[in-house]
């Protein structure tokens, strides 16, 4: 195997499969570690991710891309929550020998952190407008997102009003998270969902197609009319 495809099955079998035997396989025992967190050692390293994987049974990293120059491979990855939300950015970077990991450097950045507005690793477009910068509404993932919502909606929309476990499984998927009693009546749409929270008992009695923009996430208007028909 070279060094990169060590990395990637690293990442595949103990990061993302939660399976911490792999780093017998893919870690030297004296493995040096410059981030704090978990000490140092291979042991060190599977006692702290497998803490880490009982506690967070969702942990995911999305690998985007990797560069390789003799003996290190560095990483460019992203942590993903159950949503599909990123919850943070992290460069990792290792020294290989012998066809193990034997040292690891790392630099993370939170998904919400900003200095004005300038972020330290490149982000996503979705990323871009929640931080309330300018983003490209056209970018594919902001499309895909957008379809899955609408989707959602008009699935919400064709429901009766007696099918309340049928309406909560969808509401569940639509929104990043709303209050007991939450519920919908007339048609309604939103533009992303995923991001937007509404409180407890929440029933408008009519309500006017909207869309809710990633950037609404601090703050949501809702516009309460009558429909008027078509």
């Amino acid at each position: 195997m070279t060094n990169t495809e060590v990395v990637l099955a690293m990442y595949e079998e103990f990061f993302n499969g939660h399976d911490v035997n792999a780093a017998l396989k893919y870690v030297k025992e004296d493995y040096i570690q410059h981030n704090p967190g978990p000490g140092q050692g291979r042991a060190n390293l599977m006692s702290a991710f497998g803490e880490k994987f009982r506690t967070n049974p969702d942990f995911h990293l999305n690998i985007q891309f990797t560069i390789a120059e003799d003996d290190k491979v560095a990483v460019y990855l992203k942590a993903i929550d159950p949503r599909g939300n990123t919850t943070c950015r992290v460069v990792d970077l290792y020294r290989l020998e012998d066809g193990k990991l034997a040292e690891h450097w790392d630099v993370l950045q939170e998904s919400e952190s900003k200095q004005n507005r300038r972020y330290l690793f490149m982000v996503s477009e979705e990323e871009r407008a929640l931080s309330g910068v300018l983003f490209t509404p056209g970018d594919p993932e902001l499309i895909a997102m957008k379809r899955v919502a609408h989707n959602l909606s008009r699935d919400y929309n064709l429901t009766y009003e007696e099918e309340t476990d049928k309406r909560n499984e969808i509401i569940d998927k639509l929104l990043k998270s709303h209050g007991e009693g939450c519920r919908m009546q007339d048609l309604f749409s939103f533009h992303y969902g995923r991001h937007t929270s509404i409180g407890k008992h929440f029933l408008p009695i009519s309500i006017l197609p909207y869309r809710m923009t990633p950037s609404s996430k601090s703050a949501i208007i809702i516009i309460l009319a009558r429909m008027s028909p078509s």
